[in-house]
């Protein structure tokens, strides 16, 4: 058997010779002495619903923040250094090839960062880490020792656009690590997945992740985003049919060394618009711990009476809400001022573009009163 040079946090990985079962190879190590308990390194994929077929878009109308920004690592397929991002990019790690060069080969996770960096308006800094490779595809083992390294190298968000299968069980090799990341206080935010089904998938249905759905463009959840007890929050993930994805400045297929962009749709989109606003709470904010950024997200989300339904999660991510508790709790009196009982505003956010047919957008608005929450929400599916 050949045994990688890569090691983990306590743990290994073996490859098993050809030809050998899984049942086999797992019988041979567990004979060994000395070493752990012998997991399957299973695999897990991207988690994008099929490409928009719109061009849409991301516009930035949150208040500049004077914090400093914090490192949100985007464990995918890495991110190409496109113009919009290069400032903005820390050097990573690649644990699909074992090298220091995270590049993207698939598009995807530079259109994570790029989302990243339109929600925070350029003010993100991002740590790539690259887990999956050109097919969106990755194993645990490989996305564990990101989880690890991204909590070395100082993240205090970590970007999980990715699931695994319905019957997943965390290792031990992946439980050291989120134990890792809740030790440093680390958000970790995962993706619920994109088939429609009444099952968060995993890693976002863990306990230690916030579990995001997607939002459609006529306000309600998405079809393709799986929902269910695990659900957090919805963001907006773009419509996968003609009203079109979220657009993205990425590498072009063709030629990686080209720039292009794109419009995909999907929960991945979701949980990278919901990181982006986490880490502008965290840079309004610093002190406050992750269970307490977790719990401001859900707080001021947008909702329809309920606190929670497995539809839902706790609700729509509330952009502006969010912020203005963020500057609140920071001891800023200028927050309180702005979010008076009659103040309504729109979100930073607003998706729009251009279907077959005509324009369409989605725009949430938010009332808020004297707690900095909004105390209603309507959501507008827009068309001309």
């Amino acid at each position: 058997m050949r045994r990688s040079c890569q090691w983990g946090r306590g743990v290994a990985r073996v490859a098993l010779p050809e030809g050998q079962t899984h049942a086999e190879g797992l019988a041979w190590i567990a004979q060994l002495e000395g070493l752990p308990r012998p997991e399957l390194n299973v695999v897990a994929h991207a988690a994008q619903a099929a490409d928009g077929e719109a061009a849409l878009s991301l516009t930035d109308e949150l208040p500049d923040y004077a914090g400093t920004p914090v490192v949100i690592a985007i464990l995918d397929t890495g991110v190409h250094s496109v113009p919009e991002l290069r400032s903005q990019l820390l050097p990573g790690a690649d644990y699909v090839n074992d090298d220091d060069a995270p590049d993207d080969d698939n598009q995807h996770g530079t259109h994570l960062a790029s989302i990243i960096d339109q929600v925070t308006g350029g003010r993100a800094v991002i740590l790539p880490v690259k887990v999956l490779d050109q097919d969106a595809v990755g194993t645990e083992f490989d996305i564990a020792q990101g989880i690890a390294f991204a909590v070395d190298q100082g993240a205090r968000v970590v970007n999980l656009s990715l699931s695994f299968g319905p019957a997943y069980v965390p290792s031990d090799a992946m439980q050291t690590a989120l134990r890792a990341a809740e030790d440093a206080d680390v958000l970790l935010v995962g993706a619920a997945g994109n088939d429609g089904d009444n099952r968060v998938g995993y890693p976002a249905a863990l306990p230690a992740v916030l579990a995001v759905g997607a939002v459609g463009n006529d306000g309600d959840r998405a079809t393709y985003s799986n929902y269910g007890a695990a659900l957090d929050v919805l963001a907006p993930g773009g419509e996968s049919n003609a009203d079109g994805g979220i657009v993205g400045a990425t590498i072009a297929l063709k030629d990686p060394t080209e720039t292009t962009r794109v419009a995909l749709a999907g929960t991945s989109m979701a949980a990278a618009y919901a990181s982006a606003i986490a880490a502008v709470v965290m840079a309004e904010a610093p002190g406050l711990q992750t269970r307490e950024v977790r719990g401001l997200l859900m707080e001021t989300a947008l909702r329809d009476g309920e606190s929670f339904t497995p539809q839902r999660g706790g609700g729509i991510i509330a952009p502006i809400a969010a912020y203005g508790r963020a500057q609140a709790i920071a001891g800023d009196d200028e927050a309180q001022r702005a979010l008076a009982p009659t103040t309504v505003a729109a979100t930073h956010v607003v998706i729009s573009g251009t279907g077959k047919s005509r324009a369409r957008a989605l725009v949430i608005v938010e009332v808020f009163d004297d707690t900095l929450g909004p105390s209603s929400g309507t959501r507008i599916s827009a068309a001309s």
